[in-house]
């Protein structure tokens, strides 16, 4: 049997709110965003999001990169943790002068933090929220 490596873990702790607000709360803060909602389950508590990252000039291969996000509430403590999971794909030009075409390479879930930066500092700027540490 094949078992997945434990990563580290990436959240955000909300305090003295519970799960179907913060979801409500996140929900509306993603809407008047930048970031793209492309699905929700409030019972399961999930939220699927993007964000186009960059856009590269006329000449270069890598036409776009996209991070999806997976939002998990959950009840923690004395509040809610928002669970935070990536994943990066990079839009890129494939073929030859007269025969171009795209091609979305999947790359998969990344651990990395600077993938994470973004939607943590969001979150905590709009919400005044405590921890987002890396486990």
């Amino acid at each position: 049997m094949v078992c997945g490596q434990t990563k580290k873990a990436y959240f955000v702790d909300l305090t003295s709110i519970d799960q179907k607000q913060a979801f409500d709360d996140v929900i509306n803060l993603l809407i008047t965003s930048d970031y793209f909602i492309q699905s929700t389950d409030k019972e399961a508590g999930i939220i699927h999001c993007k964000e186009i990252l960059t856009k590269k000039g006329i000449f270069s291969v890598n036409k776009g990169t996209t991070l999806e996000y997976t939002l998990l509430f959950r009840d923690h403590a004395k509040g809610t943790r928002i669970n935070l999971q990536a994943n990066l794909t990079e839009k890129r030009l494939t073929g030859g002068m007269n025969n171009t075409d795209y091609h979305n390479n999947d790359l998969g879930v990344t651990w990395e933090q600077i993938h994470y930066d973004s939607i943590i500092n969001f979150l905590q700027e709009n919400l005044g929220v405590g921890q987002s540490e890396p486990q």
